[in-house]
């Protein structure tokens, strides 16, 4: 399992997974794949917001003109920005795909932009285009490489689980940068609780959530922020462990580059009269 650090949260490229042998080396700090992440995630949300706007106000060829080569123009910008942080920060063949896919998005926008001459036929095609060139972006927002895994409410009678819900850590990452923070970070958010019983298809309770994921300095913003309720702090602790081959039982490591000695979950609990603020720490 990872080591637990104040500074970091580190990725293991085979999931969540326990390895079978030991490796002994640091591990990577993801904070920069989650903002690069949020920024691809921020520019695909962009152009699906210039196509709602274009489809619940068609107000003529000129106008829906106008708002998607402005679309493309920002959208432009910001993958452009996406692709030479993307270059900059890793060489691996993820990378290299992801770029090229990238590469393809802005062309494909460009060509839209100056070939259609026509202005009646661009509610149709630009569109179509746009809301496709979303939805890729939205799906290169994940990183598969990234282990680091999503955030789980339940709703617990005693030891039985009655529902349950999941919400992303890129969505409620905090940094200073605002465009590369989460979507939700700091948000007051409606996040639905499916029934365990029912497989998820109905609707246990609807939680009001303000949260953030982030490290431990930043304690003091979010404190500031949510006066004068308190916030409720969770941070999962790892140990790294290892397993002989002709073993079955697993072990502390001794290497010098993990912590040891610390349990697997600390949880402490403040509440608040009024207010109740849910923030994970790592």
């Amino acid at each position: 399992m990872p080591s637990f650090a104040e500074e970091h949260y580190y990725a293991m490229p085979w999931g969540n997974l326990k390895p079978m042998c030991e490796i002994s080396c640091p591990w990577e700090d993801i904070t920069p794949r989650m903002r690069l992440g949020n920024v691809i995630d921020h520019a695909g949300r962009l152009l699906q917001r210039f196509c709602d706007k274009v489809i619940t106000r068609p107000e003529g060829p000129v106008y829906i003109s106008s708002c998607i080569v402005d679309a493309i123009r920002r959208a432009s910008t910001i993958l452009h920005f996406i692709n030479s942080s993307a270059a900059a920060s890793s060489h691996s063949c993820f990378h290299v795909d992801f770029k090229r896919t990238v590469d393809q998005i802005v062309r494909d926008l460009c060509k839209l932009k100056f070939a259609i001459a026509t202005r009646h036929r661009i509610t149709e095609v630009g569109v179509a285009c746009v809301s496709n060139a979303a939805k890729l972006l939205g799906s290169l927002s994940r990183d598969p490489e990234m282990s680091i895994p999503d955030v789980v409410i339940t709703m617990n009678d005693g030891e039985h689980l009655l529902a349950h819900a999941k919400v992303r850590v890129n969505e409620i990452l905090y940094v200073k940068d605002a465009i590369c923070r989460g979507i939700f970070t700091g948000r007051l958010s409606s996040v639905v609780m499916k029934s365990v019983s029912s497989k998820g298809e109905t609707t246990a309770a609807v939680l009001e959530l303000r949260m953030w994921f982030g490290k431990a300095h930043h304690r003091g913003n979010w404190e500031r922020i949510i006066e004068p309720g308190r916030i409720h702090y969770m941070a999962e602790v790892f140990e790294n462990e290892w397993c002989s081959t002709i073993g079955s039982r697993w072990q502390a490591s001794d290497d010098r580059y993990f912590c040891h000695g610390k349990n697997d979950v600390e949880i402490r609990i403040l509440t608040a009269e009024k207010k109740t603020v849910t923030s994970l720490v790592y």
